[in-house]
């Protein structure tokens, strides 16, 4: 993993932080980048007098921004401790990151992360040496960014630790089960009584604690109880 703290932080408009469906193959028409640097809201923010969150509260009276992903990025800053230099740019070619970007900003290309919904886009500026997240939801680019200033291991043994004993599974429809197989897996590989709870059976195992969310009558199988004898001590 790369050990160089991040600098810098390259947002693309289209289909990252603007909510709207492009009519061809770019991310952003040359008309909607036309519109906001055009936009009096533009100019003052060129002009230095408005803040970059002013600039995106006022350009989302123009097109709707996506709330989410600018809470992120917002996060991301805060979390870099005010370090972190964020920029927004559009249909950016190969040639123009090592010509206009990476030297107009003034930072190394390993100091710098690139965050696109488009595939050919990361894969440009990654073979500069650039440190590209492909979006697909802010989320993703949360977890990403933050595994970038912080090793992921230590990360997610925090989580580990900080949630111990509620570590439930969740459905696509949100529902939470609680699961005896779940239970021991994380035993397993942490080998960490604390972190996990669980019945103790007497001799057979159910993969449910509790309740059976998707079958009230689950029989007790031999995949749970196989792993319990293994795992316990």
């Amino acid at each position: 993993m790369a050990t160089t703290k991040p600098r810098a932080l390259i947002f693309d408009l289209g289909d990252v932080s603007i909510n709207w469906s492009p009519s061809n193959s770019t991310s952003i028409s040359s008309e909607l980048l036309a519109e906001f640097r055009s936009s009096h809201i533009w100019h003052k923010y060129n002009c230095s007098q408005l803040r970059e969150e002013e600039c995106y509260a006022q350009l989302e009276t123009l097109r709707p921004l996506d709330e989410t992903m600018t809470a992120t990025i917002r996060d991301l800053k805060a979390a870099h401790k005010g370090r972190l230099r964020v920029y927004a740019m559009s249909n950016v070619s190969r040639p123009d990151w090592e010509i206009r970007v990476v030297e107009s900003i003034g930072v190394s290309p390993k100091e710098i992360v690139f965050i696109d919904d488009r595939e050919d886009n990361v894969l440009a500026a990654r073979s500069l040496g650039i440190r590209g997240i492909l979006f697909t939801d802010a989320a993703n680019v949360r977890r990403q960014f933050l595994n970038i200033l912080a090793d992921p291991v230590k990360r997610g043994r925090a989580f580990l630790n900080d949630n111990a004993q509620k570590h439930y599974s969740v459905t696509d429809q949100g529902g939470i089960t609680v699961q005896d197989n779940s239970q021991l897996l994380i035993l397993e590989a942490t080998g960490n009584l604390r972190l996990v709870t669980f019945d103790h059976p007497r001799r057979t195992w159910n993969y449910y604690i509790g309740d059976r969310p998707f079958n009230p009558d689950h029989l007790d199988d031999l995949d749970t109880t196989a792993l319990a004898f293994v795992t316990l001590p």
